[in-house]
């Protein structure tokens, strides 16, 4: 256990490391975050367009709370990358399991992304005028973080799909992340869909915290809060045994055909 931990801490190391070199604290607040705000202000909008407050609420938090997920998919391409730049090798020159390796590579994603929806969600309802209390709003950032590893989770089960395919990255981040958005209830309610696609919606990440999220800022019980929060993590567990099994296999037939750095 203390060499997982260990060697998961060594690859967060890494993943900060690069993303230092994408971003300083001024591009980070002025492109990233500024880019996020336009885009859940612009879904936020439509609420106006519809003329209803509660569609603008509506919009606005579930908009906020999936940007944890759309950065914890990001997984996606940095894993693509180390196929990419040949590296892949190099990571896996450790004795620990393939998954300890490849789920501390990106780790890094989960806390930026917590922290541009927390800022999201401070910064954007007073201008919007949905009441958000500060209290409650503090109370969600526990949720925020579950969110933020079950999206992890599935990132990384669709990142062992790129580490296969690296030249389908972007299709296969941009598609698993529009799954979510369309039906994990951000921008209207899981019931809304047919059969299939609510089925689908019920081990998707964000679909159960996103529910604990509003019901904890409107007043729901602690019971409702709590159990969805549960159901949260049930998928983050699904999705990691998903990831798990996924890069063990990958490893295992590609160390047999030599062809890790291809």
């Amino acid at each position: 256990m203390i060499m997982r931990l260990r060697v998961m801490g060594q690859s967060l190391v890494l993943g900060i490391a690069e993303y230092r070199t994408i971003y300083t604290w001024r591009s980070w607040l002025s492109g990233w975050i500024v880019r996020m705000l336009a885009q859940v202000s612009f879904f936020a909008t439509i609420g106006f367009m519809l003329r209803s407050s509660a569609n603008v609420r509506y919009l606005l938090i579930g908009n906020a709370v999936v940007l944890v997920c759309l950065e914890a998919s990001i997984v996606v391409l940095t894993m693509a990358g180390e196929r990419w730049g040949g590296t892949l090798i190099a990571l896996l020159t450790t004795p620990a399991q393939p998954i300890t390796v490849f789920l501390g590579r990106g780790i890094n994603w989960v806390f930026t992304g917590v922290a541009t929806s927390a800022i999201t969600l401070a910064l954007l309802p007073p201008l919007f005028g949905v009441p958000v209390g500060a209290l409650r709003l503090l109370a969600c950032l526990p949720i925020l973080v579950i969110i933020g590893l079950a999206a992890y989770a599935y990132g990384s089960f669709l990142a062992g799909l790129t580490v296969r395919w690296p030249s389908f990255d972007w299709l296969v981040l941009n598609v698993g992340y529009l799954v979510v958005m369309a039906f994990a209830g951000v921008n209207v309610p899981v019931d809304y869909w047919p059969a299939v696609p609510q089925a689908i919606a019920q081990v998707l990440p964000v679909t159960h915290g996103l529910q604990a999220v509003r019901g904890l800022l409107d007043g729901a019980s602690y019971g409702y809060v709590l159990s969805r929060i549960g159901l949260e993590v049930l998928v983050g567990l699904f999705w990691l045994l998903a990831a798990s099994l996924s890069y063990r296999v990958f490893v295992s037939h590609a160390r047999r055909r030599g062809t890790l750095d291809m």
